[in-house]
């Protein structure tokens, strides 16, 4: 069975912190987390990307890219879970703070 590689899920949590940084010494009232989910190079449509705890997350479109929208007050500084699954490839999660 394919697997969603390692790199993937690094790569959008490197991501996801970038923006989560940004917002915050933006002063923003929402962070906004995008990123794109490939398997082997290639981007993987109809993944599902989220973080369970806030109750957010979006499905990749064709080209493998997800966007969802958190309250920074909905986070409030807590640490929280990344997932990104797939039909036919192992569940990944990280943690993102």
């Amino acid at each position: 069975m394919p697997r969603v590689f390692p790199r993937v899920l690094a790569t959008a949590v490197r991501a996801l912190t970038a923006v989560a940084l940004f917002a915050t010494v933006g002063f923003a009232q929402n962070v906004v987390f995008s990123g794109r989910v490939t398997s082997a190079g290639q981007p993987l449509g109809g993944a599902s990307i989220g973080i369970a705890e806030l109750g957010v997350g979006a499905t990749t479109s064709v080209d493998g890219r997800y966007n969802f929208t958190v309250a920074i007050a909905q986070n409030a500084g807590r640490s929280v879970t990344l997932r990104v699954r797939a039909i036919g490839y192992t569940p990944k999660q990280a943690p993102v703070t």
